[in-house]
């Protein structure tokens, strides 16, 4: 705990260690919040070397919460001889039934109906072969006896409340073991010099403040307190209204002081920061003028020399405007003749894009037939071992036409047709990829007189054989088409 042990400080950590010392030793500690009941207890207990117990309130914690954790506490004091504190704030009051129980475990220890019979035969169990030990009789009563009187000498009430109001009046006097069975100590508020050794230790942790500086802020955060309290007392006698003001405010006070403390710290230092920037920017820029005022000096004597070369070339471009215009004369000569020679060429490319829609029906009729083509009509029309006639003059007219560089295939027969046919993508592809515009004329020649020549070279008459034979004979009848018209342009 970072605690500031100031003379009174000391001194109530003194009452409170001699109130638990004592057989029986219960206190209350009556102050306003925030003066350091709980602190300078927990200290206490730790000098004596107890624990600690206090209750967690959460929502919904009633009655039967509170009677489960005093159960454990007493089993923990009780059983297992454990010096224990239990200390307990009002704020730890939601309900007034709390203080029943605790009147009762001031008074003499024993809460009622705190546990079930089969907890207290545990309990008895456990105290029984201690009291075996001391040379004491072991029976029922004496066992529960022993336990109540041990949890009476080593659980230490230590009750916080504060003087606020009539709530503590109205409790002593429904509840007088508040008061019979304890040790009050009353902690009244921190004389000037207590809260000057604190704010003394709050000032000392700020950073890059002047000794003498520290001491007076130290006196005069303690005097302000002080002169506030003054203030309340008067205020109460004329206007009779309380103003609280406890140790918690002076902390705060403090701590107000810090926070704002460091703000205008940050804001001056932003301030400074901004107006060393703005010098700086002010610097920068009037070196950059002066830069700026050696360069246009330097451009100025530029222009004056590009204004005069200038004028020089004006009077050269003047000289050189007539011959332009000769010039321009032979070049509209020359534009003219270039109009004739583009209005010619306009003509053919009319005449060649006809002759071109006059060859498109059979490209696209040839296109139409290599759509009727697929992997397996194709490996239909392989699997025949003896095909007809015309069949075989298809498929021979195909492969001169896929002959490379015009050369006619010397085996035209359906067994090297077969081979040629045999990877059904790569003779599909061939024939999508056919190079139709320059087909040899050897090639064309070969097709037309051997084979386009027998009347029965006919796709309807050449379906009723094979729709993948009448496909091909389509694509070769087209091809030729589309060559005979793109050899004509």
């Amino acid at each position: 705990m970072n605690l500031v042990l100031f003379e009174e400080a000391m001194q109530h950590v003194c009452r409170i260690s001699r109130i638990l010392e004592a057989p029986h030793g219960n206190a209350l500690l009556v102050g306003v919040g925030g003066s350091g009941k709980q602190s300078l207890c927990r200290l206490a207990a730790f000098l004596s070397t107890l624990e600690v117990f206090q209750i967690t309130l959460r929502k919904g914690y009633g009655i039967h919460d509170l009677r489960s954790d005093i159960a454990a506490l007493y089993i923990k004091v009780g059983v297992k001889n454990i010096g224990t504190v239990f200390l307990h704030t009002d704020a730890q009051i939601p309900d007034e039934r709390f203080l029943v129980l605790i009147n009762d475990m001031l008074a003499s220890g024993d809460i009622p109906d705190l546990f079930s019979e089969e907890e207290v035969d545990m309990i008895v169990t456990s105290i029984r072969m201690e009291l075996r030990g001391l040379g004491l009789i072991d029976n029922r009563d004496n066992c529960w006896a022993f336990f109540i009187e041990r949890i009476r000498r080593q659980l230490k009430v230590v009750l916080c409340f504060s003087p606020v109001g009539f709530t503590l009046r109205t409790r002593a006097r429904k509840f007088p073991a508040l008061v019979n069975c304890t040790a009050i100590d009353w902690f009244h508020s921190w004389p000037q010099l207590a809260l000057q050794s604190v704010s003394t230790t709050f000032i000392e942790k700020i950073p890059d403040l002047e000794p003498d500086v520290r001491a007076s802020i130290s006196e005069f955060i303690s005097y302000a307190h002080t002169s506030v309290n003054e203030v309340s007392v008067k205020y109460q006698q004329n206007e009779k209204h309380f103003n609280y003001t406890t140790p918690k405010s002076f902390l705060e006070f403090m701590k107000l002081y810090g926070n704002l403390l460091g703000r205008k710290r940050r804001e001056l230092t932003q301030k400074m920061e901004r107006l060393e920037n703005g010098l700086q920017k002010l610097q920068t820029t009037a070196s950059q003028v002066e830069d700026l005022k050696a360069k246009l000096a330097v451009q100025e004597v530029e222009l004056w020399q590009r204004n005069t070369d200038t004028e020089a070339l004006i009077s050269k471009i003047g000289q050189q405007t007539d011959k332009l215009n000769q010039e321009r004369a032979v070049a509209d000569a020359e534009e003219q003749r270039v109009g004739t020679i583009q209005a010619e060429v306009t003509t053919q490319q009319q005449q060649s894009e006809e002759d071109l829609a006059k060859a498109e029906p059979a490209l696209q009729a040839a296109d139409a037939a290599l759509n009727t083509l697929n992997r397996l009509n194709l490996t239909e029309l392989k699997t025949f071992p003896n095909p007809p006639a015309i069949v075989t003059n298809v498929s021979a007219a195909v492969m001169v036409l896929l002959a490379p560089h015009g050369k006619l295939p010397k085996d035209r027969s359906w067994k090297a047709a077969k081979v040629v046919m045999s990877k059904v993508d790569d003779f599909l592809q061939a024939l999508v990829n056919f190079d139709k515009e320059h087909i040899p004329e050897s090639t064309v020649r070969c097709v037309r007189d051997e084979y386009l020549s027998d009347p029965e070279f006919n796709p309807e008459f050449v379906r009723l054989k094979s729709s993948a034979a009448a496909g091909l004979c389509a694509w070769v009848l087209n091809i030729i088409r589309f060559h005979e018209v793109h050899s004509t342009q």
